[in-house]
């Protein structure tokens, strides 16, 4: 009966995924044609911004959200997920409003002096709103996901997909006459607006399940609900939030080690934006179709680790990672044959043709990686994904800062597989070597078990 709820929920979240993301891709790629590869590179900018933003304001609680409720769920305590919810909601409300007070207030030096570019500025006070609207909403996702009722979040997504493509047609015509800024600040503003209508809606289909949740009597005795909440969020929010800023500082130095490549200001961060904002989601847009699949998978493994249901978590993992590699290669097969035919069929750009087939050769590696670091958090390995994290980041600085200058566009490119192998490799490898998948201490049964697995 678990395996066959597991999979009905994949279902429905693969597929409301593949619509959702299916509907924003194309999108996406009409208004790439509409601000060109340079807009493109000031969109990739602010929404490094914004990432340092939502890493600080969500801080982890998304996924502490989930790992907890599965917990409660497992343990038939499910009296204590009210204050569960209470303390997720509230942290994050508190945090996304200083978070955002800040950034408006200092919007200045953030776009000028920090990024480069003075013209990001409009573009991050139009994201900064959304901030406070997705974190509550990772937090109701959480517990839907963890109570496996997932229509809901999933009928969120489009109602979020369609209200965004309204909007930022709707003001991508009003302001990008003005410039190409203004453009990208439609596009931002209108992502706000969706993110909005999606949280409300998720608000309104949580407070019947909150009322529900209160008539379960008395929690049942449990060690404080904020300690809870902090010990799986803080390692998340310290690997995101370095991770993010190193990111950010990665995108800044591409631009200037393209620069000092001999490259002009405006070409460089057209090329940037190619990459950026093109090639890599081209890439990565088969990628966000499992996304669904692969947040379904956090709050099970949660749940068979909590149990210590070995035999369970092996079959969950290894179902999904087989998953994963078949995905990654087919993927990859459509991309080194179409490449040419896909790039210009979606941008208008043939020329990227090359880039995109070097680089989809990893896509086996990326699928790989993203359904290994999902059981790696249910499993509630954070510190050690946080130590990952800080590894690949001091990889992919040490390349853009010493080889980006002297041989550009090729070194990044280097620079991408250097590090979908590295992480691939530590995060597979931490799956595989893991007590609860080898079974360790078995003895000769476990064993011959492991191989006949």
């Amino acid at each position: 009966m678990a395996v066959s709820a597991v999979a009905k929920n994949a279902c429905i979240l693969t597929f409301s995924g593949v619509c959702a993301k299916s509907v924003e891709f194309i999108f996406r790629a009409y208004y790439s044609k509409l601000l060109g590869s340079e807009g493109m590179g000031l969109l990739s900018l602010v929404f490094g911004v914004h990432g340092i933003m939502l890493t600080l304001a969500s801080a982890g609680l998304g996924t502490a959200t989930a790992t907890l409720v599965s917990a409660q769920y497992a343990g038939h305590n499910e009296a204590s997920v009210p204050k569960t919810m209470r303390t997720v909601i509230g942290m994050t409300v508190v945090m996304s409003a200083a978070v955002i007070g800040a950034v408006l207030f200092f919007s200045d030096s953030i776009s000028a002096s920090f990024l480069g570019d003075a013209r990001t500025r409009i573009g991050i006070c139009a994201l900064a709103p959304s901030t406070l609207f997705m974190s509550i909403s990772y937090c109701i996702k959480g517990y839907f996901y963890a109570s496996r009722k997932v229509v809901r979040p999933a009928s969120s997504e489009f109602l979020e997909q369609f209200v965004k493509v309204l909007t930022m047609r709707g003001f991508l015509k009003l302001f990008l006459p003005f410039g190409v800024e203004y453009g990208c600040a439609g596009v931002f503003l209108g992502l706000s607006i969706g993110e909005a209508a999606s949280c409300t809606y998720l608000i309104l289909m949580f407070i019947p399940e909150y009322r529900r949740l209160l008539t379960r009597g008395k929690p049942a005795a449990q060690s404080g609900t904020l300690s809870a909440v902090l010990k799986i969020s803080l390692p998340t929010l310290t690997g995101a939030l370095i991770s993010s800023f190193l990111r950010m500082y990665e995108d800044i130095k591409i631009i200037s080690g393209l620069t000092a490549a001999n490259m002009p200001a405006a070409e460089a961060l057209s090329q940037y934006g190619l990459l950026k904002g093109m090639i890599m989601p081209l890439l990565t847009f088969p990628l966000t179709l499992i996304g669904s699949f692969i947040t379904l998978l956090v709050p099970e493994i949660s749940r068979t680790f909590e149990v210590r249901n070995k035999v369970r978590f092996r079959s969950l993992a290894s179902r999904a990672l087989r998953l994963a590699f078949a995905a990654g290669v087919a993927v990859m097969l459509v991309f080194v044959i179409f490449s040419r035919q896909v790039s210009a069929a979606v941008y208008g750009k043939p020329e990227i043709a090359g880039a995109v087939r070097s680089l989809a050769l990893l896509c086996p590696l990326m699928f790989l990686d993203s359904v290994s670091c999902g059981i790696l958090n249910g499993m509630k390995q954070q510190l050690r994904m946080f130590v990952y994290n800080m590894c690949d980041s001091a990889l992919r600085l040490f390349v853009i800062i010493f080889f980006v200058p002297r041989y550009g566009w090729a070194a990044l490119i280097f620079m991408i597989a250097a590090s979908n192998i590295f992480t691939c490799a530590l995060s597979f490898g931490t799956v595989r070597l893991s007590e609860a998948y080898t079974d360790r201490g078995a003895g000769r049964a476990g064993y011959e078990r492991k191989r006949a697995f």
